[in-house]
């Protein structure tokens, strides 16, 4: 098992696509620090990578894509693999 950490363009936060037990994290970007009256606000343009497709008979997709990631352990990564796979079937599936 191969784990490949990215760091969201988005919050700057690091992760691993996958956790130490094999399964798929998914990053969610978290909100704004709260302003000088403990309030917190949602980031603007946050990642999303939970599944935003709650019907069987759609396609899985991630919510937001946010700003993307960068992989900092595989440059020839553009977001994690699981992320590409649901994209090119996707694909393949809308061209059936």
């Amino acid at each position: 098992m191969t784990r490949e950490q990215f760091q969201c363009l988005n919050c700057g936060g690091k992760y691993f696509d996958l956790c130490l037990d094999g399964q798929i994290y998914f990053h969610v970007c978290s909100p704004l620090p709260p302003d000088e009256n403990g309030i917190s606000l949602p980031r603007p343009n946050a990642r999303n990578e939970t599944n935003c497709n709650r019907s069987p008979d759609l396609i899985p997709a991630i919510t937001s894509e946010g700003l993307g990631v960068n992989c900092l352990t595989n440059q020839n990564l553009l977001e994690p693999a699981w992320i590409t796979h649901l994209k090119n079937r996707a694909q393949k599936e809308e061209q059936e």
